[in-house]
């Protein structure tokens, strides 16, 4: 047994190695510290694809570090960071079992400069090493890991938080292609887990100021953060008119979260997000302001090795419509997309009412009652467009439209005033009704152009109710494999609605206000489709300065319209899509090209199929057609087609 004057021998001794030590620390300090800060330097140069540097750097202390001009640059690309100055306080005793917790940390002149181009980043190399063999190039080729990656960043967001921050004069500029925006602040202060900050936001165009305060509480992993616009209100914000195209301004924005680390599978944040008082001009959604009260968003988010998921559990606020959305992207080994949507029944108002202003032209101010109930299902893989699913379904019950809109969509049920425009200008206006001397009722028009149309154009038209579910599947998937808007599937009775009621500019909300208005007199009966059909056939355009079947059958044959032949009406109903290139349909000497034969004769097949006439009429049936109206004096030998046009026939 060891005795107490042996023990207190020992502890004299130990404590006198430790002093010993910590004073060898100490002297040395400045040494030890350069040599490990040089060590972890080097191993970041030499793993990844970038290159960190600096121009001093001091020990200040046990806990006190100083830097000057830090770099930290990609290889090939600009500069991503650039620090004039850095102080920072560390924890000592955290150390002692590896980890890094920062007590303060004051920079002075921060610039991060973000490019971002295409198929180049000067910032993605973060997340890479450093390709120095063909193995470390088989090796880099391997699929990110999204799960890992977003538990770099959020590790970095919440574990080396700095209990104290203060940021002076600091710049961030975001480049995309010719575009930048660039957002400066005299200061940025982190207090007992307090954020706040003034903001100046610059695009070479606009320029805004916004307060921004919020929160970080790491050791709960919960971060919220609220902007509100300074100064002069409705002030466009600058950054987004570039880049997007778009001009917006807000009051108050909110974004909170919390990091929940429930599953080892993947990362999840929990939160929530609204913006008030929101005014939007971007021209794909709308030509005119849209204006939003509140827009709110509950979320919880999924970020798993190879997805990103957005769980039903997350409440989308619309005014007073709200529904839970699922989406779903996989990113390999295929890339795959979910979207699905179930409302069961609910107020029919909660959707036409919560129509904002600016976004729905004739639909804004519609009173309805009853219920309605929505169904979403849709899934494709992008490597296979083939396998698409699209399923979309508004049922009605008990509904009824007590006050119309800004339009009584029954107007298509008597005689109006139809405007036909191009490229967004109105150029003519006529009645459609028996008042108009051009207007022919439906049972005087041949039947053989009555039924060639309905044969290229939607063949469903007196079954369906406005919408031929596989016909946008099938635009959907058409759309993918060209990778852009090369087919729409719209019906004859979308059309219609988008000729009579609608502006022809083509935004989101005039296809969704298409699709409501559709679905209206379709389900609701507003007019007949008998009615429908005859105000398409006498409105549409069918050439240049030509609407309607009474002109089209005079300026191409010298006819009227119930003396058309069936090669004649079938040729009529091919050059609907693009009426104004009829010219390229013939040979420069007047002969109809081979292409418009073979489409002729494949329609008068199909209306044979139909039982829309006889085979016997197609007993010495000639597809070719001679042009004796007008039209013919416009076919010139030197006329070429346009490039880019699309001028090829598909059977339907």
């Amino acid at each position: 047994m060891v005795s107490l004057k042996k023990l207190k021998r020992y502890a004299i001794i130990a404590g006198i190695s430790v002093f010993g030590i910590l004073l060898i620390l100490f002297l040395f300090r400045q040494t030890i510290f350069l040599h490990f800060l040089e060590s972890k330097i080097e191993s970041f140069n030499k793993n990844h694809p970038g290159i960190i540097s600096y121009k001093n750097a001091e020990l200040s202390g046990l806990s006190e570090i100083s830097l000057t001009g830090i770099c930290l640059t990609p290889l090939n690309n600009d500069t991503l960071l650039k620090i004039d100055s850095l102080n920072t306080e560390i924890h000592i005793w955290p150390l002692l079992s590896g980890d890094i917790v920062i007590a303060s940390l004051f920079i002075n002149h921060l610039t991060l400069n973000i490019d971002n181009k295409d198929s180049t980043d000067n910032f993605s190399f973060l997340f890479k090493k450093r390709i120095t063999s063909e193995t470390d190039t088989l090796q880099n080729k391997e699929k990110v890991d999204y799960h890992k990656r977003s538990e770099l960043i959020f590790n970095a967001l919440f574990n080396h938080i700095p209990e104290q921050l203060s940021l002076s004069e600091w710049k961030i500029i975001y480049k995309h292609h010719a575009d930048s925006v660039e957002a400066f602040s005299q200061s940025l202060e982190l207090r007992e887990n307090v954020l706040k900050s003034v903001i100046h936001l610059n695009d070479g165009k606009n320029n805004s100021d916004i307060q921004l305060a919020g929160k970080i509480i790491p050791d709960e992993r919960i971060a919220s953060f609220k902007i509100v616009q300074a100064g002069k209100k409705n002030k466009i914000i600058a950054g987004l008119v570039n880049p997007l195209n778009a001009k917006a301004s807000f009051d108050t924005a909110y974004f909170s979260f919390i990091q929940s680390n429930t599953s080892t599978n993947y990362n999840e944040l929990i939160g929530k997000t609204y913006i008030k008082n929101v005014k939007i001009n971007q021209p794909s959604i709308s030509k005119t302001e849209v204006f939003f009260g509140e827009l709110k968003f509950d979320f919880d988010i999924r970020i798993g090795e190879n997805y990103f998921q957005l769980d039903s559990t997350s409440t989308a606020y619309f005014n007073k419509l709200t529904f839970h959305p699922f989406i779903n992207f996989t990113v390999y080994p295929q890339k795959q997309i979910t979207l699905k949507i179930q409302k069961p029944s609910f107020a029919a108002d909660e959707l036409f009412s919560s129509l904002p202003e600016g976004l729905f032209h004739t639909l804004y101010g519609i009173k309805t009652s009853g219920n309605l109930s929505y169904n979403l299902n849709f899934f494709v893989d992008l490597s296979q467009p083939d396998s698409l699913t699209f399923f979309s379904e508004l049922k009605r019950e008990k509904f009824h439209i007590e006050r119309f809109g800004k339009v009584n969509y029954t107007l298509l049920d008597s005689n109006f005033v139809y405007t036909a425009f191009e490229k967004e200008e109105p150029v003519r206006s006529f009645v459609v009704g028996p008042s108009n001397p051009g207007f022919t009722p439906l049972n005087q028009i041949s039947p053989y152009l009555r039924n060639a149309i309905l044969c290229t154009e939607d063949g469903g038209f007196f079954t369906h109710r406005g919408f031929i579910p596989e016909a946008f599947q099938q635009s959907i998937v058409q759309n993918i494999k060209q990778k852009r808007f090369a087919r729409g599937g719209s019906t004859i009775t979308m059309q219609l609605v988008k000729n009579v009621f609608l502006k022809r500019n083509k935004t989101i909300a005039r296809k969704l206000e298409e699709i409501l208005i559709v679905w209206l007199i379709e389900n609701q009966g507003l007019c007949s489709k008998e009615r429908m059909y005859e105000v398409y056939l006498n409105i549409i355009e069918w050439g240049p300065n030509i609407y309607g079947v009474t002109e089209a059958s005079r300026f191409y044959f010298n006819k009227k319209p119930s003396e058309l032949t069936l090669q004649e009406s079938i040729y009529l109903a091919s050059i609907i899509p693009k009426p104004k290139y009829f010219k390229y349909s013939f040979e420069a000497n007047g002969i109809l090209k081979n292409d418009v034969k073979d489409f002729i004769l494949a329609i008068a097949n199909k209306m044979i199929k139909k039982e829309m006439i006889n085979p016997s009429e197609l007993e010495n049936f000639n597809p070719d057609i001679s042009l004796s109206g007008e039209a013919k004096t416009l076919i010139s030998p030197t006329d070429s087609i346009p490039p880019n046009l699309d001028l090829e026939l598909k059977i339907p």
